[in-house]
């Protein structure tokens, strides 16, 4: 069932979703059907020193009330990060990567997560939008074995059933799986940036990810909001990309080129552009599942109302999106 490959994204639970409203965010999910869940330690986005764990604790305080519903938890331990907000300066020592999971597990009220992943590397590589690596910018990071073993400890306590990793680079996701191998570590689950407007894992990652039979789930499906056709209106100034142009500023250039450079053809396709989004990720052989952020109630309704059509188009043969993807490619994420 295509339900069963939608997450719903937690990001912003906590700073502009409030908590009830929250709440009634995760009910109607669970009611429509939709029963898996991404957070992170790290959200509520835009992050702070002061929010940190927000999301999950608003997700724990849910689940209080709700022990009887059957739901799938995703959630992540920050990488590398030198803004003094987490211990081990930041590094993923397997003493930081135990001492958040614990933390999650305590925010969250809960004894078991589905799924752990690395948020991103604690090696200093290319990474959001980050090219040319240089590595004499990172004489030392944590070695992968290490960050493995630590994880290893924490599947063999019976708290976690997967690992994975996310925002890695094809060399980072391939020494993790050999590792992983190595050692008996269950990692079957790599979350990345994916979109019709944003294809570069299709450079590297996305052959591991078939021939290794990892499961890949896809992040920023909408491009920041751009692949539901709110920003094409230039007078209107709400929404992320508008309200939060320092975090959003490679969705911004997308957007920018698309508006200076739309044709005929992209606007015949405006109508559908929220469904065809979606489905077009779905559609690819190495995607798993897709994370769709939910930001209020409306953008639930849409996404469960649309499921049946996403799940139609999903199953078009590839030979059906060459256009779709051509219209687009000029657009996209170099």
């Amino acid at each position: 069932m295509i339900k069963d490959r939608i997450i719903v994204g937690c990001q912003t639970f906590g700073s502009s979703v409030e908590p009830a409203n929250a709440h009634r965010i995760i009910q109607r999910a669970l009611d429509s059907g939709l029963t898996r869940f991404d957070l992170a330690e790290r959200y509520p986005f835009p992050e702070s020193r002061e929010l940190i764990g927000k999301t999950e604790s608003i997700f724990g305080d849910w689940i209080t009330s709700n022990r009887s519903e059957k739901i799938s938890i995703t959630t992540k331990v920050s990488g590398r990060s030198d803004n003094g907000w987490f211990s081990d300066e930041g590094r993923l020592t397997p003493a930081r990567i135990k001492k958040a999971f614990e933390d999650s597990l305590l925010r969250l009220k809960v004894e078991h997560i589905d799924c752990f992943l690395l948020h991103w590397p604690d090696r200093f590589t290319n990474i959001f939008g980050r090219k040319f690596y240089r590595p004499d910018s990172d004489p030392r990071y944590i070695p992968v074995e290490e960050q493995a073993g630590a994880l290893l400890d924490l599947v063999s306590s019976g708290r976690v059933t997967e690992i994975g990793v996310s925002n890695e680079t094809p060399w980072g996701l391939m020494k993790f799986i050999q590792v992983a191998r190595e050692i008996d570590l269950p990692f079957r689950v790599n979350q990345e940036e994916y979109s019709i407007l944003n294809r570069n894992i299709e450079r590297g990652h996305s052959e591991i990810l078939l021939r290794e039979g990892i499961k890949f789930q896809a992040y920023a499906v909408l491009a920041g909001g751009i692949l539901t056709g709110k920003y094409f209106d230039l007078n209107k100034q709400s929404g992320r990309l508008n309200e939060l142009p320092e975090h959003t500023r490679r969705h911004r250039e997308i957007r920018d080129r698309i508006l200076r450079y739309e044709t005929r053809e992209y606007e015949a396709l405006r109508d559908q552009i929220y469904e065809k989004a979606i489905a077009y990720v779905l559609s690819r052989d190495f995607v798993h599942s897709a994370v769709i952020g939910i930001n209020n109630l409306p953008q639930l309704e849409r996404l469960i109302t649309a499921v049946p059509e996403i799940g139609d188009l999903a199953m078009m043969r590839d030979d059906k999106w060459n256009d779709y993807e051509s219209l687009f490619r000029q657009y996209g994420a170099d």
